[in-house]
């Protein structure tokens, strides 16, 4: 999973057979349409489907499996409903989407943190 002409990236693994991904994508619609219009953050979404076996769910599934992201259990199977904050590919950060479900406020503040540039961080606990 690489990253494409953007450098900061997020995704959302969304499935058909668990409600709290389906309840999930109004908020993560909420969201990528704010990083969409006000960052240079570009969401994404991958839909898995269940028992499937077809290239991008298995490449889904890897890429969480080498990260150390289970993709087992019943709620999460194959890795649903998880978000990766990505930047050209390579993992930063990652959830579960219960965790913002209600909370869009919290997931852009998480966002912000998560891609927040290092020497910002270091200026500031100079001061």
């Amino acid at each position: 999973m690489t990253g494409g002409a953007n450098k900061f990236q997020r995704l959302f693994v969304d499935c058909d057979w668990n409600s709290l991904m389906v309840a999930f994508r109004v908020p993560f619609s909420s969201f990528a349409d704010w990083s969409r219009d006000e960052t240079a953050y570009q969401p994404a979404s991958v839909k898995m489907i269940a028992f499937s076996d077809d290239d991008l769910s298995v490449a889904v599934q890897d890429f969480l499996r080498s990260n150390g992201i289970s993709t087992q259990g019943m709620k999460t199977y194959g890795g649903a409903g998880q978000i990766l904050w990505l930047e050209n590919g390579r993992l930063l950060d990652s959830a579960d989407c219960g965790e913002f479900l209600r909370d869009v406020p919290n997931l852009k503040t998480r966002t912000q943190q998560v891609f927040r540039p290092p020497w910002l961080t270091i200026l500031e606990a100079e001061k």
